[in-house]
């Protein structure tokens, strides 16, 4: 997953530095987004008391911003912003969320709805600054390999945002779904590939550049 973490960190950098940066592409909404789901499902779920229930090591991929630029200060304002849970430092690019195994079940759960997904992505579908380039897209169950049908034309004269919206989504998408799968975050995976909805040729693909 490392050269899935660079693309999304350069993904990052890229958006802020074209001033790209959208309500769609806001990595602390998006984040927000996220923590908000997870809340909701652990507060609408009945958990019943289970004796063999335990901790466990959720390991996530810092998202560098032009505020915070190293995982200490990620970490130090993740707890703040969430003082009821508990954040450390795994390495230099992963932080740790320590939660209880029935939660990151509930978590994964939620995560496998359509509509969630849908949601993640509806902008790109809607938002004029796409210039409808998007079609459809297709995507495996461990979110690992996503698929966007396009309009060729439209796709190529969309601007850069069309290029990089699907690729940051689906790294933040990814690697949270993995994460909570406890996927080591040296053997996630992601492939992003643009295909001409017309003619079934492919665009582009992330595993060109493995």
């Amino acid at each position: 997953m490392k050269r899935g973490m660079v693309l999304l960190l350069m993904c990052s950098f890229i958006l802020y530095a074209c001033g790209k940066t959208t309500v769609l592409l806001d990595e602390s909404k998006m984040q927000n987004d996220l923590s908000e789901d997870k809340t909701s499902v652990v507060e609408s779920t009945e958990y019943k008391e289970i004796s063999n229930d335990k901790k466990v090591d959720v390991i996530l991929t810092m998202v560098k911003t032009d505020d915070v630029e190293n995982i200490d200060d990620y970490v130090s304002n993740l707890q703040k912003q969430n003082p009821n849970s508990v954040y450390s430092v795994y390495d230099n690019e992963h932080y740790a969320e320590t939660i209880m195994e029935t939660e990151r079940k509930a978590v994964l759960e939620s995560m496998k709805n359509k509509n969630y997904v849908d949601d993640m992505f509806m902008d790109m579908f809607t938002d004029e600054q796409y210039n409808g380039c998007f079609i459809s897209m297709d995507y495996n169950n461990d979110y690992s390999k996503f698929t966007f049908f396009v309009d060729k034309e439209a796709f190529n004269n969309s601007g850069i945002a069309s290029s990089l919206a699907p690729l940051y989504i689906c790294s933040i998408l990814s690697d949270t779904f993995q994460g909570y799968g406890l996927v080591n975050p040296s053997d996630r995976k992601l492939t992003v590939e643009y295909i001409d909805n017309e003619t079934k040729e492919e665009i582009y693909s992330t595993d060109d550049e493995k």
